[in-house]
């Protein structure tokens, strides 16, 4: 197995040229190990049964019954619907995206290190080079946009793309550098595409400010996987101008040809309660964050929470992929090693306090355990 875990960037791929997706291959088989101490999900873990499990009619598409899932999603959003394309999920939406909202001809797209490979790696299969440039890593609290290295860049390729929320730090990308950012892609007149799969963690703040609201040239990518717990019906959206939600219709069309039916119809059932998943993040943070952050300061690890979400990391200061495969399996934990998603991030791990609390209390004292024999 490859020791390269973290997203590749490059040429365009073809074939056996394309690269895996190595933090699946990772994750997967220990996934599936179900260690009794799981803090490696970065997205919310609800019971949705109450509301879904009597759902009937799954293969009759909703808009037989006048739903129309575009709407739900403009009305909640307050944009016109002529700017809403339903995706598979937001993996397909960025797929979708890049192939809508850059120009023709395009060659480069600047994308955001560290990331989820798909991120990176999606456009090189489109025959886009993908160039990186980097959040930096300034410790604990949130990373900088490296302007310096954008200022460069940005002349030279056809559009960037980001994840405001960072993962896996979980801090959003600083207003200043945010607004920098947008001002700078709408001066060399290139697209801005924002995967904010994260970002409704932000709804009950004063701090939501979806890229699409801030130009014509942005994008935001959103789903219900991460924030709403609800991965498994494969649902997402793109949000653009008409231009580019039509031309990303298009290719929606011409890729997939329509949604899946049980998704749509299981996703519109959902939308009424979807705050039921904002007011257990809330709760969540409230009994788990503390928890943490007192194991952590026992062991003289420096840390900040993250103002939002339910996932943050932390530098322990040796090889946390040894320690999660060594120790932690000993100890029944399951976290996520930082590099998975940048190389210089072989020290840090991420944890994540997406479950109940009672359940995360237990979670919390493995970790303690895990970090003692580290330091023994």
């Amino acid at each position: 197995m490859s020791d390269v875990w973290w997203p590749q960037n490059g040429p365009p791929v073809h074939g056996n040229e394309i690269p895996p997706i190595a933090y699946l291959d990772w994750y997967v088989p220990r996934l599936l190990e179900q260690r009794p101490h799981d803090l490696s999900q970065s997205g919310l873990q609800l019971d949705w049964s109450e509301e879904l499990s009597s759902i009937e009619n799954l293969i009759i598409h909703p808009l037989f019954d006048g739903i129309d899932v575009h709407q739900l999603i403009a009305q909640r959003e307050g944009v016109a619907i002529e700017r809403v394309v339903a995706t598979h999920g937001a993996t397909d939406a960025i797929h979708l995206a890049i192939a809508a909202a850059l120009p023709s001809g395009s060659k480069r797209l600047a994308v955001e290190m560290p990331s989820y490979a798909p991120v990176s790696q999606s456009a090189r299969m489109m025959g886009i080079e993908t160039v990186e440039f980097n959040r930096i890593n300034s410790g604990p609290g949130p990373w900088r946009l490296d302007r310096d290295r954008l200022s460069e860049i940005i002349p030279t390729v056809d559009g960037v793309l980001i994840t405001p929320i960072l993962n896996p730090t979980g801090f959003d990308l600083l207003t200043e550098d945010m607004d920098w950012l947008v001002e700078a892609c709408r001066m060399e007149g290139i697209p801005l595409i924002a995967d904010e799969v994260y970002n409704d963690s932000l709804r009950t703040s004063g701090n939501f400010r979806p890229a699409h609201t801030l130009g014509g040239h942005c994008v935001s990518i959103n789903s219900l996987t991460k924030i709403y717990s609800l991965g498994s019906l494969r649902f997402g959206w793109i949000i653009a101008s008409e231009e580019i939600a039509n031309n990303a219709m298009r290719a929606l069309m011409t890729f997939t040809g329509m949604l899946a039916t049980p998704s749509a119809r299981l996703a519109a059932a959902a939308w009424p309660h979807l705050q039921k998943a904002l007011d257990a993040i809330e709760e969540r943070r409230k009994h788990a964050i503390p928890l943490l952050e007192k194991v952590l300061e026992k062991h003289g690890i420096d840390w900040q929470a993250p103002p939002q979400g339910v996932f943050g990391a932390f530098d322990i200061g040796v090889d946390a992929m040894q320690v999660i495969d060594g120790i932690g399996k000993q100890e029944g934990l399951l976290a996520i090693p930082g590099c998975m998603f940048h190389k210089d991030l072989k020290t840090w791990m991420r944890v994540a306090w997406s479950k109940p609390p009672e359940d995360f209390a237990e979670d919390i004292k493995a970790l303690d355990r895990v970090l003692t024999r580290i330091q023994s």
